[in-house]
């Protein structure tokens, strides 16, 4: 299950705004690609910054289990993917960093999904 955090700086927020759902299913089909999570698992939240931060214009966080089929090959691909895609909509400087989790380190607490 990647947890993807996107926070963008407030000056780069109106780009943003008209960028977000094509952004969104971007970054969708690069997840799809490359960690290839079991469905529905995604969880994606795009932000913008009170202030501006300090390194880069975007930084994006991912958090998923680690396994074999995800080495750092395929998470490189996806950092890749996501910073060119960022750069490009957004006009902005990015950061991605891509942390595999072993899967006996993650512990969750979900609200539970309403019944379908």
């Amino acid at each position: 299950m990647p947890i993807i955090q996107i926070q963008v700086a407030p000056n780069r927020g109106e780009a943003l705004m008209q960028a977000h759902d094509r952004l969104v299913a971007a970054i969708e089909t690069i997840v799809d690609e490359t960690l290839a999570p079991a469905p529905g698992t995604l969880q994606l939240a795009i932000s913008a910054c009170l202030s501006m931060p300090r390194g880069r214009d975007v930084l994006v966080v991912v958090q998923h289990r680690a396994s074999t089929q995800r080495g750092p090959e395929v998470r490189g691909q996806f950092a890749d993917r996501c910073r060119a895609l960022l750069e490009r909509e957004l006009a902005a400087s990015v950061r991605v960093r891509v942390i595999a989790i072993n899967s006996g380190d993650i512990v969750a607490s979900d609200t539970p999904e309403p019944d379908a």
